[in-house]
């Protein structure tokens, strides 16, 4: 199972078992946090030691991530954040038009 495979699935332990944010935040210390401290000594080694080519665009994604780690990072010491924002992104856009459309009929 890849790093990432095993933070999502404690995020679904957590949903299935219905945990409340604080423990939800205790699973998350308990079991995601030795996960992301390995995967962040995998890709720190992998660079340090050239495996990753660091002008190849799996290096700079490496690069990128690293840069951004304690944001990767900060679910997991927090209750309520989620591991990543795909609720926000699957809600339905917005058309401005149909905004203007109302507001001109209706103002």
């Amino acid at each position: 199972m890849t790093f990432i495979q095993k933070l999502y699935a404690v995020e679904t332990d957590a949903r299935e078992r219905k945990l409340t944010p604080r423990e939800r935040m205790a699973l998350r210390l308990k079991e995601s946090l030795p996960v992301i401290d390995e995967f962040g000594r995998w890709m720190f080694d992998h660079v340090k030691h050239q495996i990753i080519p660091p002008k190849s665009p799996i290096g700079d994604a490496f690069r990128y991530t690293m840069d951004r780690w304690d944001q990767l990072s900060a679910y997991l010491y927090d209750r309520i954040l989620e591991i990543d924002n795909n609720p926000v992104e699957n809600i339905t856009p917005i058309n401005h038009k149909d905004i203007w459309d109302f507001y001109q009929q209706n103002y």
